[in-house]
């Protein structure tokens, strides 16, 4: 019955398994060290093909076949959050299991069911159903078991923008703390399932939360785990258009105490140079010419947030995290004249506007983006 369920090409590497066993009665007419060569290549192959029959068995005993019924029981607890006008949920799972392929797929499994509203499927830019997720579906399978972790764990993941992205580890993942708050309340020692720990920022921001390094384990090296509890919210940041206000505040009052009081206020440059994607000023190298004649530090998110004792920062420094190709702030008048484009390039697209900020000196200027990048220029 269980061959029946195989694939086409599964059941070919079975058949490819014996022919490799059948160069074995050839062995005593090849050499000792041929001999050895075709032995150690058939042991291989057969350990392949057996891991590749016993995955597949595996995942089709774990996979899920339905989605829960969320609705509080004895092995689900829930709770909500509300922030203004938007309600967020946070749900407890007990005895369960999540995945995440940290791309686009993260699964939450209790017994054999998919738990609803806090797993995630994303697909060519595009967020799905939970009853299209790739796991429920079976476009993606569980072939190997999960590590297992005594207590609770609490999942900040959201897909692959947090794994080395500042803005979507802040506004995506560490925001989530908020919502479970009220069901991390009971739990005396909390892990926590982070989208990865390898920039300084992401381990420096834990740590000023309270949370050590024992307490987080990062998806880049556990990627399918088990625990007694499972707790998950639903995605903070549901429009990363328009993010919501109570995540912005929530971020100054945590993290704004690592600022110094300085007597004045430093000209910070932030840039993108160490964006891992394509959204960058195509003058850079010339801007940053003309702005370090009058006074501007180079720096980038991360650097900001790693010298965060050093450099005095204020809520007016920081106006945007992450959504357009670069942050300016606190231009002043004599940088007007300063600031053009490099000759060569051609603009395209739509301009768009940056709104003046009351509290920054008055600077005329204008980001037009090149396909994913763009230059600064004046109008």
């Amino acid at each position: 019955m269980l061959l029946r369920r195989f694939s086409c090409r599964q059941k070919m590497r079975c058949l490819a398994a014996l022919d490799d066993f059948r160069t074995l009665k050839a062995i005593n007419h090849l050499s000792l060290n041929q001999s050895f060569s075709v032995l150690r290549r058939a042991i291989h192959s057969a350990k392949r093909h057996y891991r590749s029959i016993v995955g597949h068995a595996y995942a089709i005993y774990q996979a899920p076949t339905r989605l829960l019924e969320l609705k509080p029981t004895t092995q689900i607890q829930l709770c909500e959050y509300v922030a203004g006008s938007d309600t967020y949920q946070a749900v407890g799972a007990d005895k369960a299991k999540i995945f995440t392929n940290r791309r686009d797929n993260i699964a939450i499994v209790q017994g054999k069911s998919l738990v609803p509203y806090v797993s995630l499927q994303h697909h060519a830019g595009r967020l799905l159903s939970d009853k299209d997720n790739f796991i429920l579906t079976r476009k993606l399978q569980l072939r190997y078991p999960p590590v297992y972790f005594q207590g609770p764990i609490l999942s900040l993941l959201t897909g692959e923008g947090a794994n080395y992205n500042y803005y979507h580890w802040f506004f995506d993942s560490i925001a989530r703390i908020v919502i479970a708050e009220s069901l991390m309340e009971k739990e005396a020692f909390l892990r926590y399932l982070v989208p990865d720990d390898t920039f300084g920022f992401q381990r420096d921001s834990l740590r000023h939360l309270g949370i050590t390094q024992d307490r987080w384990i990062s998806s880049a090296k556990v990627s399918f785990l088990s625990a007694d509890r499972i707790i998950a919210t639903t995605p903070s940041n549901p429009r990363p258009e328009e993010f919501p206000l109570w995540i912005l505040d929530y971020l100054r009052d945590r993290f704004l105490s690592l600022a110094t009081v300085a007597g004045h206020m430093s000209l910070i440059y932030v840039s993108r140079n160490d964006s891992t994607n394509s959204r960058r000023l195509l003058n850079e190298i010339d801007l940053w010419r003309r702005l370090a004649h009058i006074g501007f530090l180079p720096a980038t998110l991360g650097d900001l947030f790693n010298r965060g004792r050093d450099i005095a920062l204020s809520h007016q420094l920081i106006r945007d995290l992450g959504q357009r190709a670069s942050l300016l702030q606190h231009v002043r008048e004599q940088a007007d004249k300063a600031i053009n484009p490099t000759p060569s390039h051609r603009l395209y697209g739509k301009p768009i506007k940056i709104g003046p900020d009351p509290h920054i000196p008055r600077t005329s200027y204008r980001m037009v983006e090149s396909g994913s990048t763009g230059v600064v220029t004046l109008p």
